[in-house]
């Protein structure tokens, strides 16, 4: 995994310290979703008790998508399993029977329909670090213990992606090449693998947040 190279040290993206934990938000996706396979969204509003509850994601360039449409019982509260699909990060909204909540009233409930979805990619991972560390990475960084950060074999040096498993996500850069494993696609640094609690070949949810910008002289090529 780690060699040498020229290129410039690229810094590590600070965890974010985990998501939230499934439950906590009044409307999320237990725990990530993850693409082609189902997951639970539970929300809560008082004002659906006993009604229709539309559960709707906004697709850029789309608008309100509908993801399904479930009863909620006399609190409130509602569950709807859906099937994920199309990676990428959206915003939520709950629709009570036909009429979203006011957009001037924002009142509880009015706030407690409007959350994110995140649907990660799902690909296996390993891990790494005792034996290259004090190394440099094929990015042509230093890899410590501390370092945070993934190798991937195609991504640029650079991109950031955020990684998701067992409930929590962190961000981290692109630092080095690998895994060369068949079926295996990331390569998790030792601190990135410690945040995560990940230990092992396992699967994890990836999200490819951005990638560095080509230089001029290339896009005149």
């Amino acid at each position: 995994m780690a060699c040498p190279a020229a290129a410039q040290a690229q810094a590590p993206v600070p965890a974010d310290g985990g998501g939230a934990a499934f439950g906590e938000s009044p409307l999320a996706a237990e725990p990530a979703a993850l693409h082609g396979r189902m997951t639970t969204i539970k929300g809560s509003r008082p004002d659906a008790a006993g009604k229709q509850v539309t559960v709707q994601r906004l697709v850029p360039d789309t608008g309100w998508q509908t993801l399904g449409i479930v009863a909620a019982d006399a609190s409130g509260t509602f569950a709807l399993p859906w099937r994920a699909v199309d990676v990428g990060r959206y915003e939520l909204r709950t629709v009570v029977d036909g009429q979203s909540a006011p957009a001037q009233a924002q009142t509880a409930s009015a706030e407690a329909a409007v959350a994110e979805l995140v649907v990660y990619r799902p690909v296996k991972a390993t891990w790494y670090g005792p034996g290259f560390f004090g190394n440099r990475t094929a990015c042509g960084q230093r890899l410590r213990k501390g370092t945070r950060g993934v190798a991937h074999r195609t991504l640029p040096c650079g991109s950031v992606v955020e990684v998701s498993y067992g409930g929590k996500s962190v961000q981290a850069r692109v630092i080095d090449r690998g895994p060369f494993r068949a079926g295996v696609h990331y390569d998790l640094t030792q601190a990135t693998a410690r945040d995560l609690g990940f230990d092992g070949l396992e699967t994890i949810g990836v999200l490819t947040v951005s990638r560095p910008a080509e230089p001029a002289e290339r896009k005149r090529r």
